[in-house]
């Protein structure tokens, strides 16, 4: 599938800015996804990165950049405002409840990533 993945816990380099890592990530990157959770609305630099990767998106022109995945069958009145100002204009879907079908999961991404499913 090709796919590169940051994860923050993960991938950061120890001692680096955090914000200097969202944003090289974002600007090196096709697409930008979001897996908007209960757990992502409570993180302070969910907002942070939203707002770089909209600012990013408008300032070069690809805002079908953005990939919203809505988790945890959050309501839409709980996604942060600078989500639902730009609904209009990025890719998104809901996470399947159950999570143990993998195939679902990798279908519905390969949708909204626009990218060839594998799955035979």
């Amino acid at each position: 599938m090709n796919l590169k993945t940051w994860l923050k816990d993960k991938d950061s380099t120890p001692g680096s800015w955090e914000s200097e890592e969202i944003v090289n990530c974002i600007n090196m990157s096709r697409k930008v996804m979001f897996i908007v959770s209960e757990s992502f609305l409570d993180i302070g630099w969910s907002s942070f990165a939203v707002q770089m990767a909209i600012t990013h998106a408008f300032h070069n022109h690809r805002q079908g950049s953005i990939v919203v995945i809505i988790k945890d069958e959050l309501p839409l009145d709980k996604l942060p405002n600078e989500i639902k100002n730009i609904w209009w204009c990025i890719e998104h879907c809901r996470w399947p409840e159950d999570e143990t079908n993998d195939e679902i999961i990798l279908s519905k991404l390969c949708n909204v990533l626009k990218i060839s499913n594998i799955i035979e």
